[in-house]
């Protein structure tokens, strides 16, 4: 998105105004942390620029209380352990592929992100 927006537009021509209406452009959708995303990495290339003389500031430095602020949501959680049991037993029972269920139960069992186990390095196992 921010590329298309600056698209070959001199990195000393950019002001916070022009950084700011790109990053409302997620906000509109709803994407407020992309709109945060992009403001750090927007941030970083000025920061480089800076250090090999290209640009004297970095405009997003005075966008960083302007965007809104996600406000995270409470996910439900199995804090009894017979709803635990029950859980292990479902999964126990899943008729559907032996490694889909073999994830489902390690997942319970490690309680984490299900990307923070896919993308797990076993190192030294």
């Amino acid at each position: 998105m921010a590329n298309k927006d600056f698209g070959r537009q001199a990195i000393k021509d950019f002001t916070s105004a022009t950084v700011l209406k790109t990053l409302k452009k997620s906000e509109a959708k709803e994407l407020y942390e992309t709109a945060h995303r992009i403001r750090t990495t927007v941030g970083a290339v000025f920061r480089y620029a800076i250090a090999n003389g290209l640009a004297e500031n970095d405009p997003t430095y005075a966008l960083r209380d302007a965007l809104i602020r996600h406000k995270s949501k409470s996910r439900a959680a199995i804090t009894e352990p017979k709803a635990l049991g029950g859980l292990m037993r479902a999964i126990a029972g899943y008729e559907g592929q032996n490694t889909t269920r073999l994830g489902l139960e390690l997942l319970a069992i490690v309680a984490t992100r299900p990307s923070e186990l896919r993308l797990a390095e076993w190192v030294g196992v």
